[in-house]
């Protein structure tokens, strides 16, 4: 891709457009032949502050298979034509049920640009390209340039802490039949369960502009079922959405009884939503929305028998029981308002995340805040205000500095005081000392008030401390940090795989604050090394993570290293 200029049509260099200093006569026949090129080239491809409001007269779609010709002479020695011929193609109403441009239509440079990121969004395509072309008369042509991706994964990770044992073996194809619809199987295990999943997402429903997604799980110690259907806005600029949900969870989850000791009561969770929005104003730097929307949620926590006391090293041979009624038993019904923020810039980035792929980062603040009364004449079991908070935001102080800000809370807010009330903050930062290698640092926080002690913070091997049990610590209180040095080969290998290696150390912990107050004797941490894979031509580019971590700061000696296999970094 071409960058900032694919977002309209070429522009004359600045140096050519200023010029403002005193020159002399033996320059004035230099600068009317670089006016008059100046002139030739507009007349050619017009700037792009020209393009606003100029009519379409049509599109052309250019498509590319996974492997081009250059790739397959390239490479000869690889069956890549078989790989074209085995990947079927995206549909071509695909694609144009994403533009939010067409013929007879006027264009302006935003549109040119959300439609890249439309395109980009759907996780099927590498390279995406959009860009006006200068049409006869007071017209342009719009090239909508796309490379397919291999859309078909299996992914693995595989976690290893003594005797404790985690793994996940998913099979995804994110553009099934070439209409942008995912399906995915995956079979997982864990400390405490094993489950088997199928999900299925169609991204484009009905008009195209409608979503919808499904889920079934079934596990050794219950299931899982949810849908979706929603229409979102279809630009940042749109009037209006529509979204519900509902999801239903039948578990054993761990109920804590302390920071280190639980039980496994069963538990029947189900949550339902419904919403609708509207566009509320549009600013040079954001988009204000507003809505009104239905929450609902029901809490049964069954726990009629006499439980197993468990720890993270594992059973304590003793039993427990719960009273009658506890106070995550409960049901709230809300009716709520909404508030959104979404950011009108955005930022084209690369190996921030993914592997090589264009990434669009938002600058700026985007928000959105849910409040309303759970009123007990609707059924709820206590009253008071109900909340829920999100806010991701990126924030560029330099030119090599890039920081992102994540806060997300919810809870009840009664007379009698806050009820499943958490808040989590992460600040992370990444730093470029040169091209592929990226200091990246994390600090997260996170503080409760009455949290049900199924929902717990927790930290372990599988959340951010790579040289800890399974949820080794639980509470409600959260403190990590997190360092990694990353190291990216951008050549790759052949333009098919990236590789990279990153250095790393982690600390943190987790406590009841009831329990004790912070203390330094709580912090746990690892140091550690890994290998990062991005294979290019994937739908799926984010890396897949191989580390190796040694641990810090036990009492007792801990076994090492401890090996983790997963994909995507780790924050």
């Amino acid at each position: 891709m071409t960058g900032k200029r694919a977002r309209g049509a070429t522009r004359a260099p600045e140096s050519w457009q200023s010029g403002s200093a005193p020159v002399g006569r033996g320059s004035v026949q230099v600068l009317l032949l670089l006016a008059l090129a100046c002139r030739v080239a507009a007349a050619a491809d017009p700037p792009a502050r020209t393009i606003s409001g100029t009519v379409v007269r049509r599109v052309i779609f250019e498509r590319q298979p996974i492997f081009t010709e250059s790739d397959r002479a390239r490479l000869s020695w690889l069956p890549l034509a078989m790989v074209n011929r085995l990947h079927v193609d995206t549909q071509p109403g695909v694609i144009r049920r994403t533009l939010l441009f067409g013929p007879g239509i006027a264009l302006d440079p935003e549109s040119l640009a959300e439609t890249e990121r439309k395109l980009r969004e759907l996780g099927i395509f590498g390279d995406v390209e959009v860009r006006a072309m200068q049409a006869p008369g007071d017209s342009v042509d719009v090239l909508v340039r796309t490379r397919e991706l291999w859309t078909t994964s299996v992914d693995f990770s595989y976690d290893k802490f003594e005797n404790d044992r985690l793994w996940s073996v998913q099979m995804r194809e994110k553009n099934f039949l070439g209409m942008a619809r995912t399906v995915q199987l995956s079979r997982d295990a864990d400390v405490d369960r094993t489950s088997w999943s199928l999900g299925f997402a169609d991204r484009q429903l009905f008009d195209g502009t409608w979503q919808g997604d499904i889920g079934w799980s079934d596990s050794d110690d219950g299931g899982a079922f949810h849908w979706r259907l929603a229409r979102p806005f279809f630009r940042l600029t749109d009037t209006w959405s529509l979204e519900t949900s509902w999801s239903d969870v039948d578990a054993r989850p761990r109920y804590y009884l302390t920071s280190t000791r639980y039980v496994r009561p069963r538990a029947q969770i189900r949550q339902a939503h419904v919403g609708l929005s509207k566009r509320w104003k549009v600013t040079g730097q954001g988009v204000w929305r507003w809505g009104a929307g239905f929450w609902a949620e029901n809490n049964d926590i069954i726990a009629d028998t006499p439980l197993e006391v468990a720890s993270p090293d594992g059973d304590l041979g003793v039993t427990a029981s719960l009273p009658a009624a506890v106070p995550e038993d409960r049901e709230w019904y809300v009716p709520a308002l909404r508030l959104q923020r979404r950011t009108r810039h955005y930022e084209e980035r690369r190996y921030l995340y993914a592997m090589g792929t264009t990434e669009d980062i938002p600058r700026g603040l985007e928000f959105t805040l849910d409040a309303g009364f759970a009123p007990r004449w609707l059924g709820s079991t206590e009253s008071g205000l109900w909340w829920r908070y999100r806010q991701d935001s990126f924030h560029k102080t330099s030119r090599h500095w890039l920081h992102r800000v994540v806060v997300s809370g919810t809870g009840l807010l009664r007379a009698g005081g806050a009820r499943d009330t958490r808040i989590k903050v992460q600040i992370a930062s990444y730093h470029d000392f040169a091209p592929g290698l990226t200091l990246a640092t994390s600090i997260l926080g996170g503080t409760g008030s009455e949290v049900d002690r199924h929902r717990l913070f927790d930290l372990g091997l599988n959340s951010g401390l790579r040289a800890a049990r399974f949820r080794e610590l639980s509470g409600d209180r959260l403190l990590r940090a997190n360092v990694e040095m990353r190291a990216i080969w951008r050549r790759g290998l052949y333009d098919l795989v990236t590789p990279g290696l990153v250095v790393f150390a982690d600390y943190g912990t987790a406590w009841l604050e009831e329990e004790t107050d912070f203390r330094w004797g709580l912090v746990r941490g690892s140091i550690g090394a890994g290998l990062r894979l991005g294979f290019n031509r994937g739908g799926t580019d984010v890396p897949i993570r191989i580390d190796l971590a040694w641990p810090l700061l036990y009492p007792v000696d801990q076994s090492s290293p401890i090996l983790s296999i997963g994909t995507g970094h780790v924050f």
